[in-house]
């Protein structure tokens, strides 16, 4: 591990150390460390040791490098934009040495000792117990949706435990989430890179912490709480270098699970809802996790929050549907989430479940459209299509339908991608368009006549029911339309062609 001045200052052992470092706190340049020798060129990588009587040139210090004196320095280099360490009470230079060898060698040692974590029955948890010790604070691993994976803490009493038993591979109290959802500065902690101070305003004392991102996705937080000793800056450089490694156990496999749900089980779903290609056999092993099949039967749901995602959190209510419908997966996709039910493993009916999110749509202010049921899972991606093309149809058409059925809205769907080219008018039969343009010319009704003609499937006497005629009168305007439009109505597709007209003319406003 490469170190920095923080780190030097705050584990040297035997020595007080005195000074002023500018550097960033998670900045970690020293590879190794050198004891200085006049109109020696200084290099960032090094921490150099230097005598009373072999003081640098402050013009001739580059900015970030660092110097361990054995005494205070004169004020022309501390004035330089240099790193500056030096003891309270003067030493030798062989004490300086062996004491800054320790350090250099004591994180070295923390480095393999977390290589080796990767490679434990529980990587996880031994990453954080490896560091526990340097850290000395309790740590928690935790979701975005307030999952705590892991905890890590010194053994004590009970009474006096930041983090309980039952706190582990469990979620966060829902008053908490809400408590932290209503806060500004927790919800610009989601973009926050590198160790980030946090005023945790539900416990006493602050906590450090840091976003774990894999493949460019904020993943998991590693999360150090200020509840036993003062947090220092040398905690940044150690917490970052932790995160490291819980990035690369997650890049090396895939099998490591920090939800509820099995690593790769999310990464496949949006995959396959966006079309990307995705590995079935990891897939199909994600799934056994969860006893699931492809084959199994599913359904799924594309909800859409009415409230600001800033305050009312996506992944806040994914923990919540989870809760609610068992054997379902929640997660957040393009500021919606796709609920995944799986029926073939549901004590309940898909009716029963509807009936639930039913409540939860009313309670929680949030509007949903609900796929038919498909399998195998494959088929994700169209049935999620359907969902989310009804709901934007439904925000368009029908803004107070809260809960909806995909199915309802398939009709709409055609008729939404038959007119985004043409006109409406461009898609109909010419002779429906004659019989219109007869009517207007002449005050007549007959293209009506032949909508209830066709919408009673040509049963006369339902038809003249309905308009109120005789029936000569009504087999004379029926030669009159036939005559006039040239429509051939015994033709089974003109006459599906006749009622899709008349829809689209409805959906484009044109009266008939």
């Amino acid at each position: 591990m490469d170190i920095n001045a923080y780190l030097i200052r705050d584990y040297i052992r035997g020595l007080t150390m005195r000074g002023r470092i500018l550097s960033p706190r998670e900045r970690c340049s020293l590879r190794t460390f050198s004891v200085y020798s006049r109109g020696r060129v200084l290099c960032q990588d090094t921490a150099y040791l230097v005598c009373p009587d072999a003081m640098p040139d402050p013009s001739a210090v580059p900015e970030h490098t660092v110097l361990i004196l054995s005494k205070k320095p004169a004020d022309s280099l501390l004035n330089t934009k240099a790193d500056i360490l030096y003891t309270e009470e003067p030493v030798t230079l062989a004490e300086l040495v062996n004491a800054v060898a320790a350090v250099f060698f004591n994180f070295h040692e923390l480095t393999i000792r977390l290589q080796s974590c990767l490679y434990h029955p529980d990587p996880l948890q031994a990453l954080g117990d490896c560091t526990l010790s340097y850290l000395r604070n309790p740590m928690g691993l935790y979701t975005r949706s307030f999952f705590v994976v892991r905890y890590f803490e010194q053994p004590k009493p009970q009474q006096f435990m930041y983090f309980q038993p039952s706190d582990r591979e469990s979620y966060v109290l829902e008053e908490n989430i809400s408590l932290l959802m209503l806060d500004p500065l927790f919800l610009e902690s989601w973009n926050a890179t590198g160790p980030t101070i946090f005023p945790d305003s539900t416990h006493d004392g602050r906590c450090l912490f840091q976003n774990i991102r894999v493949e460019g996705k904020y993943t998991i937080r590693l999360v150090i709480s200020e509840v036993e000793t003062p947090l220092r800056d040398s905690d940044y450089p150690i917490l970052d270098h932790l995160a490291g490694f819980y990035e690369q156990l997650f890049r090396l496999r895939d099998d490591i699970q920090i939800n509820l749900h099995p690593q790769y089980l999310d990464i496949a779903l949006i995959d396959c809802l966006t079309g990307e290609s995705y590995d079935v056999s990891k897939l199909q092993a994600a799934l056994r996790r969860i006893q699931w099949q492809v084959s199994d039967t599913y359904f799924c749901c594309d909800i859409q929050s009415m409230l600001d995602n800033q305050l009312g959190s996506l992944d806040t209510a994914c923990v919540r549907l989870e809760n609610i419908v068992s054997n379902s997966v929640a997660l957040v996709v393009q500021d919606h989430i796709l609920l995944l039910c799986n029926l073939t493993s549901s004590p309940k009916s898909k009716q029963e479940i509807l009936s639930d999110l039913r409540e939860l749509s009313r309670e929680n202010i949030f509007k949903m459209a609900v796929s038919r049921e498909f399998s195998p899972l494959t088929c994700l991606g169209a049935c999620y299509l359907q969902a989310k093309r009804a709901l934007e149809i439904a925000l368009r058409y029908s803004p107070s339908v809260w809960f909806l059925s995909a199915d309802e809205y398939a009709l709409t769907y055609i008729l939404t991608q038959a007119t985004q080219e043409l006109p409406s008018q461009l898609l109909c039969p010419q002779g429906l368009l004659t019989l219109m343009a007869y009517d207007n010319a002449n005050g007549r009704n007959y293209a009506h006549v032949l909508r209830v003609y066709l919408e009673c499937n040509m049963h006369i006497a339902e038809t003249t029911r309905k308009l109120f005629l005789q029936r000569q009168t009504f087999l004379y305007q029926l030669e009159r339309i036939k005559v006039i439009s040239g429509l051939n109505l015994d033709d089974p597709d003109v006459r599906l062609h006749l009622l899709f007209s008349y829809k689209l003319l409805d959906f484009s406003n044109c009266t008939v």
